[in-house]
């Protein structure tokens, strides 16, 4: 099965998770076919568009007060979710924490899981490790996807990341991944290199795909940046409603770059991804090119567009907190069952709230919105 059929495949599986009670019983969900866990904010690297830069700077003093989850909280966490739902995690860099091969390696044992990184902490014996936890199929248990964020050539990525030397250790990192996969003859986990659209990495974008193959990825991930940063900061734990409804009926506001280069390069890329081993993947899901250059123009039909996030995954912040979209908190993980959460009235109440919106202005851009070719 190609790398193509795995993503529409999971695309699929849930919108039908969703829809079901989308469309039958708002409030309601089944159990999340998917779930984030933040396992920290900590980070060894400043990227420049990191919706988490100005928590590092302005709640690192508040946030030592806090105690990340421990390895036996995240996987009392896990036994609660589906065996079928996919793991994912991100941070922060996860591999800051030490313990992150223990949490991979517990999640892995029993969920399909997904992990995303920076790729400057991953060591040979740790890379080496990660493809040992390789799905042994499509759907079984077992790391299923590395994503790496590489933002152009070594010049450029280290200036985004305000680190010299990050591109050498995170390109040694696809490509140590690569040679334990072969070695190993596994087919997971697939590896995905990630950059961020900005107007910087944009002349970069079709070396990206290029890198890619020569590392051996296998996806070449281009993502929009959602201009809605102010809604990520995981100490507010808002409960103000009119608060959150202020923030999504907030138009996001797309970064100014050239769109006439923008959309001669995806247009180039997707014509050398049909003969490439390279998928090519933009994000959010299923956006076709020039809908990501309208989005660039300002001018992006949001009628087009749809999300079912609250009905079909989770996100869990580095300290147990359950969030929704603008940061809404629904409650903590040390104190109630994820179930009680799931199906909590903040939940129901941000469920209904977001079917009868269709999606929020502030959503456009958002890797969880979907594009659902609606009326043109």
């Amino acid at each position: 099965m190609k790398v193509k059929s795995y993503s529409e495949l999971y695309r699929k599986l849930i919108g039908l998770n969703a829809k079901i009670p989308y469309y039958l019983s708002p409030k309601k969900a089944l159990p999340p076919l998917q779930a984030f866990f933040e396992v920290t904010y900590r980070c060894n690297l400043r990227c420049e568009m990191c919706q988490f830069t100005d928590f590092f700077e302005q709640n690192l003093k508040a946030s030592k007060t806090l105690v990340e989850l421990s390895v036996d909280e995240i996987t009392g966490i896990i036994r609660q979710v589906p065996r079928y739902s996919l793991l994912s995690f991100s941070g922060g860099e996860p591999f800051v924490r030490r313990d992150i091969m223990d949490i991979l390696t517990a999640a892995s044992s029993r969920n399909p899981t997904h992990v995303i990184t920076n790729g400057t902490l991953v060591d040979e014996d740790k890379a080496r490790r990660l493809v040992e936890l390789g799905a042994g199929a499509l759907g079984r248990k077992g790391l299923v996807l590395v994503g790496v964020s590489v933002h152009g050539n070594e010049s450029l990525h280290d200036e985004i990341t305000g680190t010299r030397g990050s591109y050498a250790k995170a390109t040694r990192t696809v490509e140590m991944l690569r040679y334990y996969r072969d070695k190993m003859d596994k087919k997971y986990p697939l590896i995905n290199l990630k950059t961020v659209i900005t107007h910087k990495t944009l002349p970069h974008l079709s070396y990206m795909f290029d890198l890619a193959g020569r590392l051996g990825a296998d996806i070449c991930n281009l993502l929009t940046m959602n201009s809605a940063l102010d809604f990520y900061c995981r100490l507010a734990r808002l409960e103000d409603v009119d608060r959150i409804t202020a923030w999504a009926n907030t138009p996001a506001v797309p970064e100014k770059l050239d769109t006439e280069l923008l959309a001669s390069t995806l247009r180039s890329l997707e014509e050398r991804a049909t003969s490439s081993a390279v998928q090519l993947r933009l994000s959010p899901q299923g956006i076709p090119r020039q809908e990501l250059v309208d989005f660039h123009k300002g001018r992006l039909n949001l009628a087009r567009y749809v999300c079912y996030m609250p009905w079909s995954k989770v996100f869990i912040s580095a300290y147990g907190d359950v969030l929704i979209c603008f940061n809404q908190w629904v409650g903590n993980l040390r104190e109630s069952s994820l179930k009680e959460l799931w199906m909590a009235p903040k939940m129901m109440r941000f469920r209904q709230m977001l079917k009868d919106a269709g999606i929020f202005p502030a959503c456009a851009g958002c890797c969880q919105s979907e594009y659902s070719a609606g009326p043109p």
